[in-house]
């Protein structure tokens, strides 16, 4: 195989983990949205609109409450509230 797409599925399988390690995010929801975001560090960055526009919205307040740092979420009056 080649080393570059050896390190690319090993990533793409890490940021895979954290996503389906979140309750009711599975497999092919995680995949959409790495898909759609193209990196973890953007799935982290997008809000609750951005994610329900790939998920749902029920599936998006699960994989934003898991993956940003509270801090973030938490800012009354951000675009972030939920």
């Amino acid at each position: 195989m080649d080393p570059f797409a050896f390190t690319f599925h090993r990533r793409r399988n890490a940021f895979n983990t954290k996503l389906t390690d979140i309750e009711g995010i599975g497999e092919i929801t995680a995949n959409k949205l790495l898909k759609h975001f193209r990196s973890f560090k953007k799935i982290q960055e997008a809000n609750i609109e951005a994610l329900a526009e790939v998920v749902g919205k029920d599936k998006a307040e699960k994989v934003f409450l898991a993956v940003r740092p509270e801090r973030d979420r938490d800012e009354p009056g951000g675009e972030n509230d939920l």
